[in-house]
């Protein structure tokens, strides 16, 4: 499915970047404390070549950065990205934001990284999501936390020590008539169990189990009483009772420890 080139939340409006975009981007690349974090000021020569290689990924690959500005004005205030991350160690779609200082602590931040984690999940159909930060960019750290993702490891990208932050959509149920998946953010065991069961009773699949007897399966389980039944934790399982075949396998993709969100 086709990501917007241009989006509205409570506060915010964004517009696809283009080269009308160059001097309020200048503006943004001038300003030491937006640069801070983000590999120091940059010239004009520098800005004019971030701009013509955003543009290109966004028509290499349909999605990208966002000038934003409040709903209603005309001044831009900042930028929010969902674009491709390639180094030597990660090749994984990238979340990143940044905003003139007169607009930090105000939200606005969350706000527009929630439309872009709601593109990579419905648009993109993305499994993970990660964002890069240096160690004394905290502010960002803070949001990125808030949207789910979490530490996992120091990377090197442009010579630069950085944090990584990752979010993994730990299972993904295609619905019947459904053109996009149902993505379930990291949850509970609990939580995922009680989404799973609600999801098999509202899909009907022939030979599916219903929530209730998938729950009395897995009780079963817990007390020796049954075998083990692939039920989760595997990709491409089969959700199922034993002694029951289910004709529409549901993917459950590999993970490695997701992040904990609440609903």
């Amino acid at each position: 499915m086709p990501v917007p080139d241009s989006f509205q939340t409570a506060r915010l409006e964004g517009e696809r970047i283009a080269p009308a975009h160059l001097p309020d981007l200048r503006i943004l690349h001038r300003d030491p404390k937006v640069m801070a974090g983000l590999g120091g000021v940059r010239s004009y020569a520098e800005t004019a070549r971030y701009l013509a290689r955003n543009s290109s990924h966004w028509d290499t690959h349909g999605f990208g950065i966002w000038m934003l500005h409040p709903k209603g004005g005309q001044n831009w205030i900042g930028r929010i990205v969902l674009r491709w991350l390639s180094t030597g160690t990660i090749d994984d779609v990238e979340i990143g934001f940044a905003f003139l200082p007169i607009y930090w602590g105000q939200g606005l931040a969350t706000e527009a990284a929630e439309f872009c984690l709601g593109v990579a999940q419905a648009e993109l159909e993305l499994r993970t999501l990660i964002g890069v930060t240096t160690p004394e960019n905290l502010a960002s750290q803070r949001v990125l936390g808030k949207l789910g993702l979490r530490y996992e490891s120091e990377v090197m990208v442009e010579q630069t020590r950085c944090l990584l932050q990752r979010i993994r959509w730990s299972l993904c149920l295609m619905a019947p008539g459904k053109r996009r998946p149902l993505l379930l953010t990291s949850l509970t065991n609990n939580q995922r169990r009680d989404t799973l069961s609600k999801h098999l009773d509202d899909c009907s699949h022939p030979g599916v189990p219903t929530g209730r007897r998938l729950h009395r399966a897995r009780a079963g389980r817990r007390r020796g009483v049954l075998p083990r039944g692939r039920v989760t934790g595997l990709s491409h399982a089969t959700a199922r009772v034993p002694g029951e075949r289910c004709a529409h396998p549901l993917p459950f993709p590999r993970t490695h420890q997701p992040a904990r969100l609440p609903l």
